[in-house]
């Protein structure tokens, strides 16, 4: 073999072999691609398997409320507060409500059947016979005989019973509607069972007329009577009717 034909055959063994390594470069190079495409797009059976397991959970997630629902109308599951409605005026109570009675206001009656002489006057100072001066009067004087029975004047509690050194012998008793009634002037005997504590109606005898008020002692016979409401002395003839008030006071 001459040298010209050995140095063509390394030409073309040098080709061949260039070719192979482009051939494997560009193999490889396919490859990478591949790979690429696979990590970057889901497989179709992938993406349908996701879209058909969609509808599965919606389905089943549909089938749970409807079970839900069942139970909650079948009584077994409560409904939560948000779903809870007013009741329907069937159901609700159809009584009226008990209204609380509003007690009727107190009314008085006479402790004693005659007329008032002393007026109320517990601002204006009024002339005293007995005392000879002028003094504020604190209840009412009404006309009466001597041992004329003095009734409550409404029902209540007797709060005290006691002999007063100026105004006698007292008896205070206590009534509804923060009002107190205060008998003095009386006689010294008093009927039985009358002593503190006592329970006492309207038009109950609770004692006699007397003399034994000292400061009122050169008036004629009378029962001193006062009214109090909230412990302060108010007029007796605005809530008593005694026989035909006198309007002048002269003891």
């Amino acid at each position: 073999m001459s040298a010209k034909e050995k140095k063509q055959k390394r030409i073309l063994y040098f080709c061949f072999v260039i070719l192979l390594v482009v051939m494997a470069v560009a193999a490889a190079v396919a490859g990478t691609y591949k790979k690429s495409e696979k990590k970057g797009t889901p497989p179709e059976s992938v993406t349908e398997q996701t879209e058909t397991a969609e509808p599965a959970a919606a389905a089943d997630e549909d089938k749970e409320k409807d079970k839900e629902t069942d139970k909650k109308e079948a009584g077994i599951i409560p409904p939560r507060r948000s779903e809870q409605t007013e009741p329907a005026e069937s159901e609700k109570q159809t009584g009226t409500e008990p209204v609380s009675a509003t007690p009727e206001p107190i009314t008085f009656t006479a402790p004693v059947s005659g007329s008032v002489y002393g007026e109320f006057s517990d601002a204006v100072p009024v002339f005293s016979n007995t005392m000879n001066d002028y003094r504020t009067h604190a209840g009412v004087d009404v006309a009466a005989n001597v041992g004329d029975p003095v009734c409550a004047c409404a029902d209540g509690v007797i709060d005290d019973v006691w002999e007063d050194p100026m105004m006698g012998q007292t008896v205070k008793i206590t009534h509804a509607d923060g009002f107190e009634s205060v008998y003095r002037n009386l006689s010294t005997v008093l009927p039985d069972g009358i002593a503190k504590g006592v329970t006492v109606k309207a038009g109950q005898t609770i004692g006699a007329v007397g003399d034994t008020a000292l400061i009122e002692c050169e008036d004629e016979p009378h029962l001193h009577f006062e009214l109090l409401l909230a412990g302060a002395p108010v007029d007796p003839s605005l809530h008593v009717m005694f026989t035909a008030p006198e309007s002048d006071f002269e003891g």
